[in-house]
């Protein structure tokens, strides 16, 4: 399997290990080229698309398009002002080299990519989840009390 063929998919930080954190990391990388990082948490979701290619070196290149940062609060708490949607990113990653193979996981055996840079702060290790891209759609979020309240 090439390498653009086997980096397609949703792959998550929490399927490396067992179920029940409070926090994960997932990338999507999709066969057209596109993708995005999710950090989900309970308050707070960002998510970073980009852009994605892999080189004649198979080096992999992330360029970012946008960022969404979305806190998950009360109507009144002052964070949700904090709040920003499809903002321009300035999320750059370039010449990684990505190995991919299976390892076994708490989960069971399980394909496992890990990155030569890290994707979000010190992540770079990810199992994959599935590569079922009808499924796979971007998060998104909204303050449905905005439309009303101003």
């Amino acid at each position: 399997m090439s390498l653009e063929m086997g980096i397609t998919g949703l792959w998550s930080i929490d399927d490396l290990y067992a179920p029940g954190a409070m926090e994960d990391v997932i990338v999507t990388f999709l066969p057209n080229g596109e993708g995005w990082l999710y950090f989900a948490h309970p308050c707070q979701n960002i998510v970073e698309k980009f852009k994605w290619e892999i080189d004649e070196c198979d080096l992999l290149h992330i360029k970012g398009t946008t960022t969404t940062m979305f806190y998950d609060v009360d109507e009144g708490d002052e964070l949700a002002m904090d709040s920003f949607f499809d903002e321009r990113s300035d999320l750059e990653i370039l010449d990684v080299k990505v190995c991919i193979k299976k390892e076994h996981t708490p989960r069971g055996e399980n394909e496992v990519i890990t990155f030569s840079k890290p994707l979000w702060f010190t992540d770079n290790k990810f199992a994959l989840v599935h590569r079922e891209f009808t499924r796979i759609k971007p998060p998104s979020f909204s303050y449905s009390w905005r439309s009303t309240n101003g």
